[in-house]
């Protein structure tokens, strides 16, 4: 079985609302992890909040964090998910390619790693489902 790490950095998918009528980054990777139980029937998942973060507001600090968490922990795992929001998604992508290009060429890359049926399902799960078992599990 293959051995992931998430790394959690915030954004909607980790947000409850606020006091004040908006959303703001507060559910725990631990948090995200348990709303989909069977992802541990695919893989082997540890989870690491790094920040939690609306994401208009990871920039280079937060870059550096993200590159350090995947060098320090690259023998350790076979792949990694950084669940992120998608207003900085695409920086943050863009930095990750350029910046991890040249890990470890040993290896397939991070996210060949995974096998076929992990990914599959990782693939498969909609923001909107997991939105929905958060949103629920906030109202009881």
């Amino acid at each position: 079985m293959k051995h992931i790490l998430l790394l959690a950095t915030g954004g909607t998918i980790a947000s409850r609302p606020t006091a004040a009528g908006g959303l703001a980054p507060a559910i725990t990777s631990e948090e995200l992890l348990a709303c989909v139980p069977e992802l541990a029937d695919l893989c082997a998942i540890d989870a690491v909040q790094l920040f939690n973060l609306d994401s208009t507001n990871v920039g280079p600090a937060q870059w550096q964090e993200i590159v350090r968490s995947i060098r320090e922990n690259y023998a350790a795992y076979d792949g990694f998910v950084i669940a992120h929001g998608t207003d900085t998604l695409s920086y943050t992508a863009a930095l990750l390619h350029h910046v991890l290009r040249n890990i470890d060429r040993s290896r397939d890359g991070l996210l060949e790693e995974l096998d076929q049926g992990c990914r599959s399902r990782l693939s498969e799960i909609s923001l909107a489902e997991l939105d929905s078992r958060l949103y629920l599990k906030q109202r009881r």
